[in-house]
């Protein structure tokens, strides 16, 4: 839901909202439009408002894709961390195909990034999933973070970064010039 200055936070459902009698406000009804059941809702601070039952449904409805699965926003990305275990080992990172030519393993097992959603809230993910929903900052992060040259990084990285910078090109070669010359009437 909505803070106080407008960015979406993560709030929990207390229950409904009930009059002096205890007894719930609103009622129920299968056209949402005459539904005016009214919740309460805990804010991250502690404070707790009242919204309406659509309030809360339009908002999770706007979190949703078109499948039905939460589609989380990636505010930042605040570390990386590598399962050791699962993980591609440096010395494996690479192999020889069948015409002699040494290629990158690729592979993103064993390693999770820490994000920082839109929300405010943290959680590891896989860098699959990371990688799917932000690949420039994630390129950015890891260079940042130094760990480019690992084989779950070294296959996709280079490529993402040049991507990064076509992208910067198009962007500038698109600045209209005005007041310079001007052609026709």
């Amino acid at each position: 839901m909505p803070d106080k200055d407008g960015t979406a936070v993560l709030t929990k459902v207390k229950g409904r909202k009930r009059d002096a009698a205890g007894n719930p406000v609103g009622e129920a009804n299968e056209n949402p439009i005459l539904d005016t059941r009214v919740y309460e809702l805990e804010f991250p601070d502690g404070r707790i408002e009242e919204y309406a039952v659509n309030m809360i449904a339009e908002n999770l409805f706007e979190q949703a894709d078109e499948d039905g699965w939460d589609s989380g926003i990636i505010e930042e990305f605040l570390d990386i961390r590598k399962d050791d275990s699962i993980a591609v080992p440096k010395e494996q990172g690479t192999y020889c195909n069948s015409a002699g030519i040494e290629r990158n393993v690729v592979t993103t097992k064993g390693w999770e990034v820490q994000v920082k959603w839109r929300d405010k809230s943290t959680s590891w993910i896989s860098l699959k999933d990371a990688k799917e929903g932000d690949p420039l900052g994630l390129a950015e992060f890891a260079v940042a973070l130094k760990v480019q040259d690992e084989p779950a990084f070294k296959w996709w990285i280079k490529h993402a970064l040049r991507q990064r910078a076509r992208l910067i090109s198009r962007l500038k070669s698109n600045v209209i010039r005005k007041g310079k010359t001007k052609f026709g009437i």
